[in-house]
C-alpha cells in the first residue's frame, strides 16, 4: 500500500516532465503526436501570431482571421513544411520549409498568399 501512496505522489512529477514545454508553448508531448507552426502577419514573425497543429502529412487551414494575410512562417524542428494559396492545399505553394522558417515570405513571392499548410514529420 505504501508503494502504492508513494507512486502516486509522483505522478504529477512524471506527468510534468511528459509534457514539458518549450520555449514557443509547444508540449513535447503535442510535437510528438501533431506538427506545430507559427505563423505571423507581420514580416519578422512580429504580431499578431498564431499557431496551428496537424498530423504528419494533414491538410491544416490557417487560423481564422490569418487567411491571406501571413508574412512569416515557421514550423517546429524535424518538420518539413509547404504553404498553399488555397485552403484545401492546392493551387502555388511554397517548400519545404524547415525551422527556424522564413521570416519575410515576400522572399519567395507569397507574401499575403497563405491559405493552409501540410506538413511531413517523424
Amino acid at each position: 500500500m505504501k508503494v502504492i501512496a508513494a507512486l502516486v505522489a509522483l505522478l504529477p512529477f512524471a506527468y510534468g516532465a511528459a509534457v514539458a514545454r518549450e520555449a514557443n508553448g509547444t508540449s513535447t508531448l503535442e510535437r510528438f503526436v501533431q506538427g506545430v507552426v507559427f505563423m505571423c502577419d507581420g514580416i519578422g514573425f512580429a504580431p499578431p501570431c498564431a499557431r496551428a497543429s496537424g498530423r504528419s502529412g494533414q491538410c491544416v487551414p490557417i487560423p481564422a482571421g490569418f487567411n491571406d494575410i501571413v508574412s512569416s512562417f515557421g514550423p517546429d524542428s524535424d518538420q518539413d513544411c509547404f504553404i498553399f494559396a488555397n485552403i484545401d492545399c492546392t493551387g502555388a505553394q511554397v517548400g519545404p520549409i524547415r525551422n527556424p522558417g522564413i521570416p519575410d515570405l515576400r522572399t519567395v513571392g507569397f507574401n499575403d498568399v497563405m491559405s493552409a499548410h501540410k506538413c511531413f514529420f517523424g
